[in-house]
């Protein structure tokens, strides 16, 4: 499993807790009951990892390591002490990396949300 930081990737500049969130399954009858399942017992932890003002090196380390990740499919390590002391696995929790960099710009905004695994 890849470590984030060993290609010297940026560190986010700025790191918020989300939520935890759950997976729950509702199946609903043909005489208006419902059933619920609980697929989880306890809640993910959803992170948002920001950067800002990203020069272009910075954000195709950021990119490729994405890559790398395919995604949302491969987990990796992660060590910050504004979530955690210890080393966490983590994984993206979308397909999606969305880079918001203006045309002619020289630096780009990144936004992702990450959960712990």
């Amino acid at each position: 499993m890849d470590t984030f930081g060993d290609n010297n990737e940026v560190a986010p500049h700025f790191i918020k807790q989300v939520s935890p969130e759950f997976k729950t399954t509702v199946v609903e009858f043909e005489n208006g009951w419902e059933s619920r399942f609980a697929n989880q017992h306890a809640g993910r932890t959803t992170y948002r990892f920001d950067w800002k003002r990203l020069n272009l090196t910075e954000m195709l380390a950021i990119k490729d390591f994405f890559d790398v990740q395919l995604g949302a499919f491969k987990a990796w390590y992660f060590q910050d002490n504004r979530i955690s002391e210890k080393t966490l696995s983590l994984r993206f929790k979308t397909d999606k990396l969305i880079i918001n960099k203006p045309e002619n710009a020289y630096m780009a905004n990144i936004s992702v949300e990450v959960v712990i695994c």
